[in-house]
C-alpha cells in the first residue's frame, strides 16, 4: 500500500470520533473496532466489524444504526430500522473481541447510494470504579455505505472564493449519486502553497459544501487561476480552478 492511501485510510479512522466526558488521569478506558467503514451492496447484504476492549474492566456495548444524509453539506441523522445489528448490546471483558454483523433489511436504491451511521456507545457503570473519580462513557461513529444497483463513479465539481474579509473557500458539489471522501488538500496559485485543509470531509451524493481553508501565513491569493490538489476515496485529487473574489455591496 503507497503512503497516499495510508493516509486516507488513517484519515478514515480518525473520523471515527469519541466522546468522552470528564475523563480522569488514572482510568484507562477504552475500545476498538475494524474496519472504519462498511461497504454493502445488492451482492453484499451482510457485513461485520470487530470490537475489541482495550481497557482492563469489562464495558458494556450499544450498537445502534442511524440514517445518514446531508443538507446543504450538514450531516442528518435520523432513527433507521434499515440496517440490523447482531448483537445490538453485549458486554466485552479486558482484551476480548465482538463480531457484530450487520445486515440490510431493504433492497439497495437502483440509482442512489444508501448512506447510513454505525453508532457504537459504552452504557456506564451505575457507579464510578474505585479512584477514577467519574463515570466515562465512549461513544465511536463509522460510516456504512450501499451501493446502488446501477453504480457510479463519484465526481465533484470545484468552484472557489476569496470573501470579503480575506477568507478563501472551496465549494466542492458533488454531482454523482455516490459518496466521496476528501481529505488533505493543498491550494498553491503560481507555484506557491497558499492554502491548506487537511481535515477529512465526507460528502454525500448530490450535495454541496463550502469548505473553509487555512491560509498560509503572508499569503496573498488574487483572482485568477489555483491549482487544488488532495486524496479521497475515489482517487487523487488534482484540479485547475478560478477563484473568484466576493462581491461587495455599498452601505
Amino acid at each position: 500500500m503507497n503512503r497516499r492511501l495510508k493516509r486516507i485510510r488513517l484519515f478514515s479512522s480518525l473520523y471515527a470520533f469519541l466522546f468522552c466526558a470528564h475523563l480522569s488521569t488514572s482510568a484507562a478506558s477504552g475500545f476498538t473496532i475494524f474496519p472504519v467503514r462498511l461497504e454493502l451492496s445488492n451482492e453484499r447484504g451482510v457485513g461485520a466489524f470487530t470490537l475489541t476492549n482495550d481497557s482492563d474492566h469489562s464495558v458494556t456495548l450499544d450498537v445502534r444504526a442511524m440514517r445518514w444524509t446531508q443538507a446543504d453539506g450538514v450531516d442528518q441523522l435520523t432513527d433507521t430500522r434499515e440496517l440490523l445489528a447482531t448483537p445490538p448490546i453485549f458486554t466485552l471483558a479486558p482484551g476480548a473481541a465482538q463480531i457484530v454483523r450487520i445486515g440490510l433489511r431493504r433492497a439497495p436504491d437502483a440509482n442512489q447510494e444508501l448512506t447510513y451511521r454505525l453508532f457504537v456507545t459504552e452504557i456506564p457503570a451505575k457507579a464510578p470504579r474505585a479512584n477514577s473519580g467519574v463515570a466515562m462513557s465512549l461513544r465511536l461513529s463509522v460510516p456504512v455505505f450501499v451501493r446502488p444497483v446501477v453504480a457510479t463513479t463519484a465526481k465533484i465539481e470545484w468552484s472557489g472564493e476569496r470573501t470579503s474579509d480575506g477568507r478563501l473557500t472551496l465549494r466542492a458539489r458533488n454531482t454523482s449519486a455516490m459518496h466521496m471522501q476528501i481529505a488533505d488538500l493543498r491550494v498553491q496559485q503560481r507555484g506557491v502553497l497558499v492554502a491548506t485543509h487537511v481535515e477529512p470531509t465526507y460528502l454525500l451524493g448530490g450535495q454541496t459544501r463550502v469548505i473553509p481553508l487555512a491560509l498560509q501565513p503572508g499569503a496573498d491569493v488574487t483572482a485568477g487561476a489555483i491549482d487544488v490538489s488532495g486524496f479521497s476515496d475515489a482517487g487523487n485529487i488534482h484540479v485547475e480552478i478560478g477563484v473568484a473574489q466576493a462581491s461587495t455591496t455599498s452601505p
